[in-house]
């Protein structure tokens, strides 16, 4: 029996998967790995090429989701639009907040020991 090698073109790969199946196995991934709301990221396929759009908070979650997709058998390319679209973090309550404790401080008693008389 003669044995020869098996080559990448003779192997059938997941590749031959059509858009919408490759659509579906790129949704649930991104759905199984990332901690966020699915309907952030919307996933397009056309012939293996998959382009990500939507907005997400944080840089780490846009290379995340494309690293996810990329894992994905029988993905060819990954084009990235997603925006990142911060959201407000507490700064501001934070600087009221400070704002605030300088106003009252003159008010309140101090806490420090005082010497005996």
């Amino acid at each position: 029996m003669e044995t020869r090698p098996v080559w990448q073109r003779d192997l059938i790969w997941e590749s031959e998967l059509d858009s919408d199946q490759l659509k579906t196995e790129a949704a649930r991934a991104l759905e199984r790995e990332m901690a966020i709301a699915k309907d952030e990221i919307k996933v397009a396929v056309a012939e293996g090429w998959i382009t990500l759009t939507g907005n997400v908070e944080r840089p780490y979650q846009r290379a995340q989701a494309e690293r996810i997709v990329r894992g994905v058998p029988g993905v060819k390319r990954v084009i990235n639009s997603i925006a990142i679209e911060a959201k407000p973090s507490g700064v501001g309550v934070r600087r009221s907040h400070g704002l605030w404790y300088l106003r009252n401080a003159a008010r309140r008693p101090s806490r420090s020991p005082q010497a005996p008389r």
